[in-house]
């Protein structure tokens, strides 16, 4: 006998393989009062599936095992066309082609040139913009700093950013130090820059720097630093995707240009579900290397959870059934499961553990499960380094459509006063990209 506790996808895939296939008997504990997990089909009444989860199928041609199994099981498969024009909410209308085309361009160069600069051992020029915050080695030593302008780079002239960091009393400046030619500190105290000083200390890339303080408090050093440098690095080098975006699209466009950036930009936040601020720049496309070739679909007749019930047919499954407790005894009379709301215990041969990441990462005082002996320090290290991201969906419905018939979804900018303080805004209809699914 196994148990499997979860009632996704995965637990009742595993739980059909191993009844149908094996011929185990198996017992699916679910605690939710549906089957499905992240994945949740919502039929109104007009016989319309919205997916308020998982919703694209992607790649059906390329091997896809989802995509297997709705054909084996007769599940019909709707293919989403690959347009997804941008409707502008101030122009009432489809952005025009042409510059629709060139600020995806510019988003897509800007995504590329990120990931090539976070995955060098050391920060490039590309992060290096004005207000950034960054750390330089000063004597060996990584401090915190912060780039108050950069310059150059034009028709072939040096790059160089003036970079601002603070001196602890007895710390000397990274020229004081032996530091190459080139780098050129300026002083002031307690974080007042002085422009006459820094001009001097530029004139003069030889001169040693000083140290300066009032009142005790730490001074301030100033250095022109030629770009790009081993000397500066991101405070974290892997999570730095805004920064490396903004440093590139951060322009003062106006207009439905700008509008339509943001919208890429929040697009971008809503395929990784987590803002861009905690998304690495190195590894934001590492499953793009698994992604399955072919075009991308719905699944009109009643959505993920279809294919899942058709799955499930034949298995015994218990809804609303929390499983509190795990218990391996040690005498070989097998595994329990304690559900303690329902006040049952759950006896087999082995169990089959599909509950999600955010339920392993809650401590049982606060609605977790108890292992009993407790879960190896390897499995618990690993399950508290894992992350995942939070993605919630709105589902409108319109009276009359806005956009063509033609086209499969159609995806709309925020107006100008809805504009986020940070590199991205809130916007409607990304889901039907068929590109950024979360399944």
């Amino acid at each position: 006998k196994v148990l499997v506790v979860g009632g996704g996808f995965a637990g009742i895939a595993a739980a059909a393989r191993l009844q149908n296939e094996y011929g185990y008997q198996v017992l699916v504990l679910e605690a939710r009062d549906r089957l499905g997990g992240r994945c949740h089909s919502l039929v109104d009444d007009s016989g319309v599936t919205v997916e308020l989860g998982a919703a694209v199928l992607m790649g059906v041609q390329g091997g896809n095992p989802l995509a297997a199994l709705c054909r084996r099981l007769g599940i019909r498969m709707h293919r989403l066309e690959p347009k997804c024009p941008i409707y502008d909410a101030e122009l009432g209308g489809a952005l025009p082609p042409e510059l629709d085309a060139r600020v995806e361009a510019l988003f897509n160069e800007a995504l590329e040139a990120a990931s090539a600069a976070a995955r060098a051992p050391h920060a490039s020029s590309l992060f290096v913009f004005e207000r950034a915050e960054l750390e330089i080695d000063v004597a060996g030593k990584w401090v915190p700093a912060t780039v108050v302008s950069r310059e150059g780079g034009v028709s072939g002239g040096v790059e160089r950013a003036l970079v601002r960091y603070s001196l602890s009393p007895q710390q000397p400046s990274a020229s004081g130090s032996g530091a190459a030619a080139g780098v050129a500190p300026a002083l002031a105290a307690s974080g007042a820059a002085s422009a006459s000083g820094a001009a001097s200390a530029v004139s003069n890339a030889s001169s040693r720097a000083r140290r300066s303080s009032v009142g005790g408090r730490r001074a301030c050093a100033e250095e022109w630093v030629t770009l790009p440098s081993a000397r500066l690095r991101p405070p974290a080098l892997e999570s730095a995707l805004a920064g490396a975006l903004r440093a590139r699209v951060d322009r003062s466009w106006g207009g439905a240009a700008e509008r339509a950036l943001q919208w890429h930009l929040a697009n971008l936040e809503f395929a990784c579900a987590a803002s861009l601020e905690s998304v690495s720049a190195a590894e934001w496309d590492q499953d793009d290397a698994f992604d399955y070739d072919g075009d991308h679909v719905l699944l009109p007749d009643g959505g993920y959870q279809a294919l899942l019930m058709k799955m499930a047919k034949g298995l015994d499954v218990r809804l609303n059934t929390t499983v509190a407790g795990i218990e391996v005894r040690c005498d070989g009379s097998g595994i329990r499961a304690v559900c303690v709301e329902s006040n049952e215990v759950h006896v087999a041969d082995a169990l089959v553990l599909t509950v999600p990441l955010g339920v392993l990462q809650t401590p049982p005082e606060a609605g977790g499960i108890l292992f009993t002996p407790p879960l190896p320090p390897r499995k618990l290290d690993s399950i508290s380094r894992l992350g995942f991201g939070l993605l919630n969906k709105v589902a409108l419905w319109f009276d009359v459509p806005f956009w063509a018939h033609a086209i499969a979804a159609a995806s709309p900018t925020a107006d100008s006063s809805a504009r986020a303080s940070s590199s991205t805004t809130a916007c409607g209809g990304a889901d039907a990209c068929g590109g950024v699914g979360v399944g």
